[in-house]
């Protein structure tokens, strides 16, 4: 009776280790230059844009997502990450060009919300064994994210920084409702790029 508790045990110790070092394995040559990868993609989708009022329609979302559905979860939030400092150092890779000042920018939170989008969906992936519906659903998450911290930061940093008057059917229809079709056919574009990507072994 002791020796199989002792089994048991030590077999999930040993499961609990291997998943400790799953999450603390280092980042590879390989997942830095993914990132990279993704990270120019998105600077590049930043000028691909359908201008509205309130906020342009880019192709940024398609390869955040695309991070999401296809890197490790730290990877993806690297490629994001590093492209929105670069931005902040003053490259031109936001939509309306970069530096310290598109912090004030009411529409600088769906870009800050890149990283954490990218990472949930990575995190979702990373259950499950990858196919175009679980790559959907991921997909999902991230535009959760990245529309929740994206007009929570353009109500805020318009009303209470620039002090002006937001109408909230306006925000939502030019922040939300106008963006959200070509956002969910990037999504499903992302989740079918993600499958084939992965069945070629590519990431």
């Amino acid at each position: 009776m002791s020796e199989n508790h002792t089994t048991v045990n030590g077999t999930a110790l040993a499961a609990g280790k291997s998943d400790a070092q799953r999450r603390a394995r280092p980042i590879t040559a390989r997942g830095l230059a993914l990132a990279a990868v993704f990270a120019a993609f998105t600077a590049v989708g930043a000028h691909i844009s359908i201008p509205l009022p309130m906020l342009s329609i880019t192709l940024q979302t398609l390869f955040v997502m695309l991070a999401g559905m296809t890197l490790p979860r730290r990877e993806a939030g690297l490629a994001l990450l590093c492209y929105i400092l670069m931005g902040l150092f003053g490259l031109p890779v936001y939509t309306s060009g970069g530096g310290l000042a598109y912090i004030f920018k009411p529409s600088f939170g769906f870009v800050l919300s890149f990283c954490p989008g990218a990472m949930l969906a990575a995190w979702y992936m990373a259950r499950g064994k990858r196919s175009y519906w679980r790559a959907v659903v991921a997909g999902l998450l991230a535009l959760a994210v990245i529309y929740g911290i994206g007009l929570a930061y353009y109500w805020l940093m318009s009303t209470l920084y620039l002090g002006k008057t937001v109408e909230l059917r306006s925000m939502l229809l030019y922040c939300f409702l106008l963006p959200l079709p070509g956002d969910l056919v990037s999504c499903g574009l992302a989740a079918a790029a993600a499958v084939r990507l992965g069945k070629a072994g590519l990431c």
